[in-house]
């Protein structure tokens, strides 16, 4: 059932999960779709944390959402190594305010890759 990927796998060189996702990048292909797949996921849980604010404290509970999603779009649109950071800087100072929930922690992750690969992005040749 899973043989072509695992063929896929073991000729791309990929070990896994952890090495696909979190591993050393070779080429600006797999950059900018890492960093396509961070703003898009972004997008979705600020979308959902927006719609859940509005629901429960009305227009005000969309400041937050709305300062996640902006930057994301424009890092869906344009990879950019400032707007990861100020992402990330997001990300923490969010986590950070809401310290009892752990969800906010997977955004600081997701926030970090999303700078490691805008990095790369400038810094891996194109193939």
């Amino acid at each position: 059932m899973f043989d072509t990927v695992t063929e896929m796998e073991r000729r791309e060189g990929l070990g896994g999960f952890i090495t696909r996702h979190f591993g050393p990048l070779e080429d600006q292909g797999r950059a900018r779709k890492g960093v396509r797949n961070v703003a898009l996921v972004l997008l979705f849980l600020s979308g959902l944390a927006g719609i859940s604010s509005w629901s429960l404290t009305g227009p005000s509970g969309l400041i937050l959402p709305i300062a996640f999603g902006v930057p994301a779009l424009i890092l869906l649109f344009r990879p950019s190594r400032l707007v990861a950071s100020v992402l990330l800087a997001l990300a923490l100072l969010n986590a950070v305010l809401v310290f009892p929930e752990a969800i906010y922690w997977v955004w600081v992750l997701l926030a970090l890759r999303g700078v490691q690969w805008t990095v790369r992005l400038r810094a891996a040749p194109s193939v």
